[in-house]
């Protein structure tokens, strides 16, 4: 048998609207030499009950939280007994590399001097960029460390906000749009009029531009 879903776990799926193996009909593995699943990205097996019954997991790391996991195959023999064996294999490269935007250009100086030491051609790269403000934020696009880590296969770019804000964001984003909020946040950080004009057109600009890209009904 092969299925694409969870087996267990349904305090885990069920926020996420996905599917789980009724409990009910479990007892349908007993009649199988084996049940590969799909969906978890992770090898193992579902309980002693069931070592016949596993996940194979991904055979590529999707997400930098998936990557203190091996990956790799399920090679099966079923010519006598369900045997089980997992094959890892060699995968390309994953990083963090972590930004104090606090003292954003020193530490970005600082963090592309240590990346020299790391083999970055086609690797998973994670820049995470943490005490943000607001203000901060805007003037960081994603597409900015492209020119400084431009031999990676795949950037993520991940923001953390110091806590002040990040407990303003949560209790306003329900109320109030994105960049209404990003504007707010300028008038009350900003007082040269000339800066807060030249920021709030790049806010324009920004949101203008991502509306676009998400628009699906062009």
């Amino acid at each position: 048998m092969m299925m694409h879903c969870s087996v267990g776990a349904f305090y885990l799926m069920q926020e996420f609207g996905e599917w789980n193996f009724p409990k009910n009909k479990e007892y349908l593995f007993d009649k199988m030499d084996y049940v590969a699943l799909g969906h978890w990205h992770g090898f193992g097996s579902v309980n002693k009950k069931y070592p016949h019954v596993c996940y194979s997991g991904s055979t590529e790391r999707t997400s930098s939280n998936d990557k203190r996991n091996d990956k790799g195959y399920v090679l099966l023999d079923l010519k006598d007994e369900c045997t089980v064996e997992f094959k890892t294999i060699n995968l390309r490269k994953s990083y963090l590399i972590e930004i104090d935007c606090s003292s954003f250009e020193q530490n970005l100086e600082k963090a592309v001097t240590d990346a020299k030491e790391l083999e970055l051609e086609d690797c998973l790269l994670e820049i995470k960029l943490f005490n943000l403000t607001a203000t901060k934020s805007i003037d960081i696009p994603n597409n900015f460390f492209n020119a400084y880590f431009n031999d990676v296969l795949y950037l993520n770019i991940k923001r953390e906000f110091i806590q002040k804000e990040q407990s303003l964001f949560e209790e306003v984003i329900e109320s109030v749009s994105l960049q209404d909020y990003f504007c707010e946040q300028l008038e009350e950080n900003i007082e040269d009029k000339k800066e807060l004009e030249r920021l709030q057109k790049k806010v324009k600009i920004l949101f203008s531009e991502y509306e676009e890209s998400t628009n699906d009904t062009v």
